[in-house]
């Protein structure tokens, strides 16, 4: 990736994280070759540390005055796709663990790891998006 110009990762414990990577692409090679298709998984490593493992969300090309191009690559942490679904939907006699299973399956995602807690919901009405009830749940159980 010599072409590679620029690199942001943006990480908020209420938002999912965001990168943008930059790239020279004066003679549009890699915006022809196609890597960067929309919904395409990128991992974001620097010294064998994972900074991020997401999907393409958006591609751009940046043209300045003087002429030089910029393909510009931004997308989101899986987490993205739970803030898209806000669905009312109830939860009968589950625990944590159980609640956030269903809803990563029913975002196409999975689970894992655990909460730790084995206190059951006996009713658990949810009318927000996902990401909240997500959000809600883990600091909830700790």
């Amino acid at each position: 990736m010599d072409a590679l110009v620029g690199l942001r990762v943006e990480q908020d414990l209420n938002l999912p994280a965001r990168f943008e990577l930059r790239f020279d692409d004066d003679d549009f090679a890699i915006v022809e070759s196609g890597p960067f298709a929309l919904a395409a998984k990128v991992e974001v490593e620097i010294d064998d540390q994972v900074l991020i493992k997401g999907e393409v969300t958006s591609t751009t090309v940046d043209m300045s005055p003087g002429g030089a191009e910029e393909l510009v690559i931004a997308g989101l942490d899986q987490g993205h796709k739970l803030a898209r679904h806000s669905e009312p939907a109830t939860f009968l006699n589950l625990n944590a663990d159980g609640i956030l299973r269903k809803v990563a399956s029913n975002n196409g995602l999975s689970l894992e790891g655990s909460t730790g807690s084995k206190a059951t919901f006996p009713y658990l009405l949810h009318c927000r998006d996902d990401y909240e009830l997500v959000e809600t749940l883990v600091r909830s159980t700790g």
